[in-house]
């Protein structure tokens, strides 16, 4: 059981034959009580900031467990937003990669259906002036035909004219 100051102050002690001097004794136990007064309020007071420091503790230890796991969330939610951007990063090169893949292949099946188009037309082109050097040549053919045959005609008409003609003198010099 813990002593008080008043306990002190209470105690007695028997006198015995070459006993202790009484006053001083009560004015030591006296001091040794203030003392123990004076001690006793300062470990209240101890105590007490003890007690206020341990709030004060406990509320920066939630403090502090606030900030680490404040700071958890960042940390964790700064490695998604950099993982969520670098696979959006990587999905939009693909895209991209894929779009102009898929743009090359048209442009490049567009190219080769210009130049199908463009040989088609060459080589009908080829086989119509193939066609019509043909027909040109028959239609010079006919027109040299015609043209021999109407040379004939004429040859003819005009042999014919020389003998009505030669006839015609020649009948014509009798009868004078």
């Amino acid at each position: 059981m813990p002593i008080t100051p008043l306990d002190i102050r209470k105690k007695t002690f028997s006198t015995q034959f070459r006993g202790l001097a009484q006053k001083e004794v009560k004015s030591f136990l006296e001091l040794v009580a203030k003392e123990m007064e004076e001690l006793r309020k300062k470990r209240g007071l101890l105590e007490e900031e003890i007690n206020e420091l341990s709030v004060k503790l406990k509320g920066y230890e939630r403090t502090e467990m606030l900030l680490k796991d404040t700071l958890l969330t960042a940390q964790k939610t700064t490695d998604e937003l950099r993982s969520a951007a670098r696979e959006k990063a990587k999905a939009m090169s693909e895209k991209a990669e894929q779009d102009a893949k898929g743009k090359l292949q048209n442009a490049q099946k567009r190219a080769d259906e210009i130049i199908h188009t463009a040989r088609k037309e060459a080589d009908r082109l080829k086989y119509e002036l193939v066609h019509l050097e043909t027909e040109k040549s028959n239609l010079l053919h006919q027109l040299r035909a015609i043209a021999n045959s109407f040379l004939l005609m004429i040859d003819k008409w005009e042999s014919q004219a020389e003998k009505t003609s030669y006839d015609d003198k020649g009948t014509n010099k009798g009868k004078r």
